[in-house]
């Protein structure tokens, strides 16, 4: 078990510069159980400032009186409550939405001086339901009277919106307090097969580029949400001793240097790594963020890593080569980036090298086949809005090979690059 003071101490710093104010929240094991939960938090997360997770996609709702006696146990320091995919759940079981037992404890954080933030991710109608009228409609009714203390968020693991629309989506309703759950569970929605059900294996949310988390922390920033929560934790800590990963480190830093986004050539690579299924292994390919030469002790061009001086057979090089604006229109570039595929050699048969590198060229071009314009539908069912469900890679809006160059073999690798034009809005840094 990770220690919970170690933990928040790192988020801390890692914000240090751009939050007001981080506060922690804590899902002990799936709410299973309240009393186990608040004598866990009781124990553990004294003297830190706490958002308690009192409903959401569990059966029991924590009461008034459980949550005060929360609050009332030694160095307990609750500042929020949090109500999460509450709508959508009642919407999944078919049954009413319990509004007395919100509203109860709406009242009691109003007397108490508690903040409340309530996300959903569900955009559309609750047809059939008692209640028809659309998510954040009914959230609006619910909290009327109580509008200064709660904060609406919109869930960015929605498959009803982008998480750019999701957050404009809850604008217009002229909620008082706006936030944003930006979270990687965004990829498992995206990557759901279309029998799936709540029973299934999911696909590994650790598995989304980080890059992808950036755009849309700014996206959000962009849309005035004032409050951003993160989920999963084990996608910023190594699940059990609490070990922070780099992803902490380069999200907050991206965050308070303003700077909106990775350069076209890593948000792409970190995608195919992400997406990547056939031919060899992604952990047996060196994912690099720069060109790499394959001559041996002599480079026309400087290079930033040496493939020949690498330990693995296979790599995936990506670099830029600059862009421009068409027609003027500067608030969207063309830029083309570079992916070079190589296989070593050595240690097999030329034949051999050749097929695999026609294998992880083929990989880069279907992938990037899967985020182009012309790509398949990652959910074929409109959603309440209409809106066709089409991959976009964040910060993207439109990916395609447009050349191949440099093919070519020899004793020591086979290679071949492959030249990926990308429609991009420019970065921008925030002010």
């Amino acid at each position: 078990m990770p220690d919970p003071a170690g933990v928040y101490q790192q988020i801390f710093e890692a914000n240090k510069g751009w939050a007001d104010q981080v506060l922690v929240y804590a899902d002990y094991a799936g709410h299973e159980n309240w009393q186990a939960e608040a004598e866990w938090i009781a124990q553990n997360l004294q003297g830190i400032p706490l958002m308690v997770d009192v409903a959401g996609a569990w059966p029991h709702h924590t009461t008034p009186q459980e949550l005060e006696e929360l609050m009332n146990q030694p160095g307990m320091d609750v500042r929020w409550i949090r109500i999460t995919e509450l709508v959508s759940y009642y919407m999944h079981l078919g049954l009413p939405f319990p509004t007395d037992y919100v509203l109860g404890m709406l009242e009691f954080c109003l007397q108490k001086g508690l903040k409340v933030y309530w996300c959903e991710w569900k955009v559309d109608y609750a047809l059939g339901m008692p209640w028809e009228v659309r998510v954040f409609d009914f959230i609006k009714e619910v909290i009327e009277g109580y509008e200064d203390i709660v904060t609406v968020g919109f869930k960015t693991n929605s498959g009803d919106l982008e998480p750019a629309a999701g957050f404009e989506h809850i604008k217009k309703f002229g909620f008082v307090n706006v936030g944003a759950t930006v979270e990687a569970w965004y990829w498992e929605t995206r990557h759901r097969p279309q029998d799936w059900t709540p029973e299934m294996d999911f696909a590994n949310p650790e598995d989304m580029p980080v890059s992808w988390m950036i755009v849309h922390v700014h996206e959000a920033l962009d849309a005035g949400m004032e409050l951003i929560q993160f989920e999963p934790y084990w996608y910023f800590f190594e699940h059990t001793t609490g070990k922070q990963n780099p992803y902490l480190k380069i999200l907050t830093d991206y965050v308070k240097t303003g700077v909106a986004g990775m350069e076209p050539a890593s948000v792409i690579l970190q995608t195919l790594k992400a997406e990547w299924t056939h031919g060899p292994d992604r952990d047996e390919v060196a994912w690099l963020d720069g060109r790499a030469s394959t001559v041996v002790g002599y480079d026309v061009q400087p290079s930033v890593y040496d493939f020949n001086k690498l330990p693995g057979k296979y790599a995936v090089c990506a670099y830029g080569l600059g862009g421009s604006s068409l027609n003027r229109n500067v608030w969207l570039r063309t830029e083309t980036v570079v992916f070079e595929v190589l296989v070593k050699t050595l240690g097999s048969t030329l034949d051999r090298a050749v097929l695999v590198r026609e294998q992880m060229r083929s990989e880069v071009e279907r992938i990037i086949n899967m985020y182009s314009k012309i790509g398949g539908l990652w959910d074929p069912t409109p959603g309440p809005t209409g809106a066709r469900k089409y991959r976009r890679i964040p910060g993207i809006y439109d990916v395609v090979v447009s050349q191949e160059t440099g093919k070519g073999e020899d004793s020591k690798v086979a290679k071949v690059g492959l030249h990926v034009r990308c429609k991009i809005i420019p970065r921008k840094v925030r002010i």
